[in-house]
């Protein structure tokens, strides 16, 4: 969705998946900011919405 050379999306922009998104998470088309209940393993947590930061031990 981004292009320009290819590249992933900021928060905020088109997608078609999570793959398309800097933060890897796509919902209703929009690329998301990371969260701890994305069902995404990012922003460094040890797994899927746990570890840190999140509250939640994996």
């Amino acid at each position: 969705m981004c292009k320009n050379p290819p590249k992933l999306c900021a928060d905020g922009k088109g997608c078609k998946s999570g793959a398309d998104c800097q933060s890897n998470v796509c919902w209703a088309g929009a690329c998301q900011a990371p969260t701890c209940t994305d069902g995404v393993q990012n922003q460094g947590e040890a797994g899927i919405d746990c570890g840190e930061p999140c509250d939640t031990d994996c």
